[in-house]
């Protein structure tokens, strides 16, 4: 019998800082323990490979001392792991500036393997069937491109795996956000199984026509959202029966991960969703009153802050959504015009 196992786990976003929502007093333990589990689960269910979905680090450009912890970590793992990039990976989500960025460098170093478009990856089982591995790392574009999700196979594969790290959704998100959803391209793919990453939140496997589409969610929980306080991160475990074709995927709770509400501050997750309400209400403020628009966008913003008082971060943070808010406005006046 030859079968073929993995691990899937993505959305690490291995950092130094402590995300704002998070309680963990020592957050560097929390993350070297979660990394010590996913190499246990992979070693004790024979796993021949670990495959990561992206935003391996948390930015492109981690302090040395993340870099070298984690990458020394991954050097150790005993099997061989392979990682596309994510967007907290690059540069302006741009792929060709991988090799200016800590995953670059820590790939070179041979700690992780990278996947991307030219580089796939295969193997060739004892029974000579071929497993190839495809890959679309973000980029500009992919969260409204199906075709980044959809990988065909050629007359020599017997099985295909498609990894991609972009916003592909079973259904429509409770919050505005642009994607793909699987119903694109689950009848178009050849993939076996089609992993992916990016939405933390992750979606239940799904199985259409004998093809698998698996988001587990984020290793890392990261930000102060109610479902993040429901959720317990999970990894995904498969595995290729060769010869008999049979494909099996079950996600692997992280025993180590805290409970939501330990993990994650209320008091954190209450203020987003207040200041996210206000963020809100300025903008549909900015489209109703369009007696006040001129040519000055930050007058717009100035004046319409002071009418609504609000406090010097939220105006803060407006400011830095004046690109946002003038494309809104913009449409705005087209229509009516």
């Amino acid at each position: 019998m030859a079968i073929f196992r993995g691990l899937f786990c993505t959305d690490t976003h291995y950092s130094g800082k402590r995300p704002d929502c998070r309680t963990d007093e020592d957050f560097m333990t929390t993350q070297k323990n979660k990394t010590q589990e996913i190499f246990k689960i992979a070693k004790d269910n024979k796993c021949n490979i670990i495959l990561h979905g992206g935003d391996f680090f948390d930015s492109p450009d981690i302090s040395d001392n993340v870099a070298g912890e984690f990458g020394a970590m991954y050097l150790t793992a005993g099997i061989p792991v392979y990682v596309i990039a994510g967007n907290h990976d690059l540069r302006g989500n741009n792929y060709p500036t991988i090799n200016q960025t800590k995953l670059g460098l820590i790939a070179r170093l041979g700690a992780v393997k990278l996947i991307d478009k030219q580089h796939p990856i295969v193997f060739r089982m004892k029974d000579g069937k071929r497993i190839k591995i495809t890959a679309s790392p973000s980029d500009f574009g992919i969260d409204t491109c199906a075709d980044e999700f959809i990988s065909k196979k050629k007359s020599d594969d017997d099985f295909l795996i498609h990894v991609a790290h972009g916003m592909l959704l079973k259904k429509s998100p409770q919050h505005k956000t642009t994607y793909v959803p699987l119903s694109d391209i689950q009848d178009k793919t050849d993939a076996d199984i089609t992993f992916v990453g990016h939405y933390h939140l992750g979606f239940e496997t799904t199985e259409a026509n004998g093809k698998y589409f698996v988001n587990p969610g984020a290793v890392i929980r990261r930000y102060a959202f109610f479902e993040e306080m429901e959720r317990v991160p999970e990894v995904s475990v498969f595995s290729i029966d060769t010869e008999t074709g049979e494909i099996s995927v079950k996600n692997v709770p992280l025993s180590c991960a805290a409970e939501g509400s330990e993990a994650i501050s209320r008091e954190r997750l209450e203020k987003e969703i207040e200041y996210s309400q206000k963020i809100e209400d300025f903008k549909n403020s900015i489209i109703k009153d369009t007696a006040t628009i001129s040519d000055n966008i930050e007058n717009i913003i100035n004046e319409a802050a002071e009418a609504s008082f609000l406090e010097d971060d939220v105006r803060k943070e407006i400011n830095a959504r004046i690109a946002d808010a003038k494309a809104v406005i913009d449409s705005q006046i087209f229509m009516e015009e």
